[in-house]
């Protein structure tokens, strides 16, 4: 494999890393003000470990990518990296696409602020949210079948 292939793998780690802390962080910041924002607003606000999760999947996906290109290079164990974030992001995608099927594409905000937040602009954010998601177990997958099928060192 190309240095120019694991260097992209690491940036794209970092990416995704930096997408679930952020993801992360909303939700944190939406748990520790929600009697603010119930007071301010209005609105009762629920508490989603589904949310949870996958900001934390998203996390540890990106943690484990980069930790996979690193370890490409100078240790025989980088097969295990990669195996695991596929598994993170493929628990995430498959607990979002049951949450589409169940509540609809606006599950986040159906869950976060019962039916007030079947809105719109929730469905887009779940729309991205699945997207990146998608797009981040096709990058495991490529790379899990490369390395299964014997790439070169």
């Amino acid at each position: 494999m190309k240095n120019s292939t694991i260097y992209l793998m690491f940036i794209f780690g970092i990416i995704t890393t930096v997408f679930g802390l952020i993801t992360l962080s909303i939700y944190v910041s939406l748990f520790y003000f929600s009697s603010a924002i119930e007071d301010l607003l209005g609105i009762t606000m629920n508490f989603s470990m589904t949310f949870l999760f996958t900001a934390v999947s998203l996390t540890l996906s990106g943690i484990m990518i980069g930790i996979y290109s690193i370890s490409r290079t100078h240790s025989e164990y980088y097969l295990m990296w990669i195996l695991i974030s596929f598994i993170f992001s493929s628990i995430s995608l498959g607990i979002q696409l049951y949450e589409m099927a169940v509540r609809g594409p606006t599950w986040l905000g159906l869950e976060l602020f019962g039916e007030l937040g079947n809105r719109i602009e929730t469905m887009y954010i779940v729309g991205a949210l699945f997207l990146y998601n998608f797009l981040l177990e096709m990058i495991n997958a490529t790379f899990l079948w490369y390395e299964i099928k014997g790439g070169e060192k």
